[in-house]
């Protein structure tokens, strides 16, 4: 199922007429049922990637270690903001950047991959009669 309900060709067309219109972004997007900041993303995303970067994604981008702190020492020494870092590194959406600097300032490293816990499977064991009589008496 798609994430987005416009097209790539959809996103040009759009960010055309709103080029067009003398109307307030967030009043176009609103008249045309557009996100929030939708336009924004998406022109930023046009100038940089050209029609590509208005595709839908089709898989989660996984990003170096590296390149996640670049991003966020970029941020903290004040290099520019968090959306004008994302867009210089390439990045799909501000948000990625907000929350690798989550995570840096929560003191939790920065992994290549987002880290999932690990859980061990349950070696289930056949119980005794007098272990599932205690048990079944609780």
């Amino acid at each position: 199922m798609s994430r987005s309900k416009f097209t790539a060709l959809e996103k040009l067309k759009l960010l055309e007429e709103f080029k067009e219109s003398d109307l307030p972004r967030a009043t176009f997007e609103r008249q045309h049922g557009i996100g929030k900041d939708s336009l924004k993303r998406w022109s930023l995303r046009y100038e940089r990637d050209g029609l590509e970067g208005l595709e839908e994604a089709r898989k989660n981008i996984h990003y170096s270690k590296e390149l996640k702190e670049t991003v966020v020492f970029a941020y903290l020494n004040g290099e520019g903001t968090l959306e004008n870092l994302a867009n210089k590194y390439g990045l799909r959406n501000v948000a990625q950047a907000k929350t690798w600097l989550d995570t840096y300032n929560g003191d939790k490293p920065l992994t290549a991959s987002p880290s999932r816990k690990q859980v061990p499977l349950c070696v289930r064991r056949q119980l005794s009669k007098s272990e599932s009589k205690s048990l079944s008496m609780w």
